[in-house]
């Protein structure tokens, strides 16, 4: 399974094509989620029919752009309900979903599609860093984790990735 492409064309189709569309108003209605905050964990749900996203309204607004993306990922690539699973000897089941909701969110949070029209793999690393974190709203520990994946992709299909400066891939750390 390809979360990046599901990630990109899941934006792509329902019209998330710039980084000013990157937030969970935008994506909310463009997905036709009905996204709630409230003072519990987050979570997601589609009940009759109709998508829900709560999420806390006390985290700060990487930590919310986060978890919204997060919640998004299991509306997409899960089913059911994983409460019923906790506890039992499928709940490894629910720490699977959990990790690729995870690596859904830091996709979701700075597709790569926005990345390559930003040309962030043309950046030194310092700005590429500072990039993310500011215009995609996540945290440093996050952000460096996309860069990673970003270079990782990129030396996949397009060889090293040498940024400005002379630094190539595997300089992130």
């Amino acid at each position: 399974m390809n979360l990046d492409k599901i990630v990109t064309d899941l934006y792509t189709v329902h019209g998330i094509t710039d980084i000013g569309d990157l937030n969970p108003i935008s994506i909310s209605k463009n997905l036709e989620i009905e996204t709630h905050y409230y003072d519990e964990g987050s979570e997601a749900l589609i009940f009759e029919g109709k998508k829900y996203i709560f999420l806390n309204k006390n985290l700060d607004i990487e930590e919310m752009w986060f978890q919204f993306c997060h919640e998004l990922g299991h509306l997409q690539l899960h089913c059911g309900n994983q409460m019923q699973f906790l506890g039992t000897p499928a709940d490894s089941f629910v720490s699977f979903q959990e990790m690729k909701a995870n690596r859904f969110a830091l996709l979701a949070c700075a597709p790569t599609f926005i990345l390559d029209d930003y040309k962030v793999f043309n950046m030194n690393i310092a700005k590429a860093e500072r990039f993310v974190k500011e215009k995609c709203l996540m945290n440093e520990y996050r952000a460096v984790k996309r860069l990673r994946e970003y270079e990782r992709l990129h030396a996949s299909t397009n060889g090293n990735i040498v940024y400005k400066g002379g630094e190539t891939n595997g300089v992130i750390s």
